[in-house]
């Protein structure tokens, strides 16, 4: 058998031992430059350069931006994430994630001292719905809009 024969065989050989197995392709992850084993839908090396390919703010920005708005839907607004994710990220990073409580009775004092809900909520710093739905379990009607202390 000739060399060019051999050759024509190992080829032969080679192209059938491809079609039942699989192939493993290398890849480079984008984040750190590391090379690995690509698997179907798989981008980054590793679970910790997925999670910075996607440029979540650190938890000393969302603690900032909570001091400073008081909200974390605004801060989640701000970052442009999700809510979910914000609470996600808090959780993973151990921080209280349960809802605060108001002072119901400073609620009830302001409004009855002529605020509306929407300056209420704003003083206290939670949301109009909460603010509304305290004064309803409180049997306290809406006044509307005609006596707003300015």
């Amino acid at each position: 058998m000739s060399n060019v024969e051999k050759l024509l065989e190992n080829l032969e050989k080679e192209k059938n031992l491809n079609k039942y197995t699989t192939i493993k392709e290398k890849h480079i992850c984008p984040i750190c430059g590391k090379e690995f084993i690509y698997t179907s839908g798989k981008k980054y090396c590793s679970e910790k350069c997925k999670q910075e390919a996607k440029n979540y703010p650190s938890i000393e920005e969302l603690l900032s931006k909570y001091k400073e708005f008081k909200n974390w839907q605004k801060v989640s607004e701000f970052f442009g994430i999700s809510r979910n994710t914000c609470l996600r990220l808090r959780k993973k990073n151990g921080i209280n994630t349960s809802k605060p409580s108001y002072d119901h009775e400073k609620i009830l004092e302001l409004y009855k001292k002529g605020y509306s809900t929407p300056q209420i909520s704003e003083k206290i710093g939670c949301d109009g719905s909460l603010v509304r739905r305290i004064l309803r379990d409180n049997g306290i009607k809406s006044r509307g809009t005609s006596k707003i202390v300015q």
